[in-house]
């Protein structure tokens, strides 16, 4: 993992001096904080996930299970206090709105870590105006946690991670990969589209 990261950012000695910290000083506990810091990690793997570039995936995937299994501990512990939704604010290719907005209490999947925050002012500083960039509109995730049924588990892990996260004023909570949502409806409000969805993947 660290000699494909090496090799990609050589000549640049900001992230090199990171990836040599992160030699030192990782353990699998501090994973969450490594995924939300600004750095080779976070920017690879995702990616990679985006790409589906399988053999970078596969070099980093103690990292994933690092990951995966932190949230996991954490989401136990913490899921009756979740608050009742969540948001996310990012450019999305007219494609895959047109695509979600044709799947109307459809599934739908993420490929990667998903990362929200309880704070709709924070999504919508993400989601600014994004008819500048051909073919990408802006979009905002409203995700319903589901947490007013509190004994309810989940087989895809999901946490309020501020405790762990080295960016703690976004008050993010992060989706493992593989989490399953449910449509709930698409709408449009001031030239940014506004997408329900349910987190839909419980444990029978």
């Amino acid at each position: 993992m660290l000699e494909v990261a090496r090799a990609h950012y050589s000549s640049d000695q900001v992230e090199m001096k990171k990836i040599d910290e992160f030699a030192r000083n990782y353990r699998s506990t501090k994973a969450i904080w490594w995924y939300t810091n600004d750095s080779f990690a976070y920017r690879l793997l995702n990616r990679a996930f985006r790409t589906q570039d399988i053999r970078i995936i596969f070099t980093f995937r103690f990292f994933i299970l690092d990951l995966f299994t932190q949230l996991s501990n954490e989401g136990r512990r913490t899921i009756r206090s979740l608050p009742k939704k969540t948001f996310r604010g990012q450019f999305l290719q007219i494609e895959e709105l047109e695509t979600i907005k044709s799947n109307i209490s459809g599934l739908i999947s993420m490929n990667t870590f998903l990362s929200t925050t309880t704070d709709s002012h924070v999504a919508f500083i993400y989601a600014v105006d994004g008819s500048r960039l051909p073919l990408y509109v802006s979009v905002v995730f409203e995700i319903d946690l589901k947490s007013d049924n509190k004994n309810q588990l989940f087989e895809r892990p999901f946490d309020f991670i501020a405790e762990h996260s080295s960016k703690r004023d976004e008050k993010e909570i992060l989706f493992a990969m593989g989490t399953i949502f449910r449509v709930i409806s698409v709408q449009e409000y001031d030239s940014t589209w506004w997408i329900c969805l349910e987190v839909e993947n419980q444990v029978q």
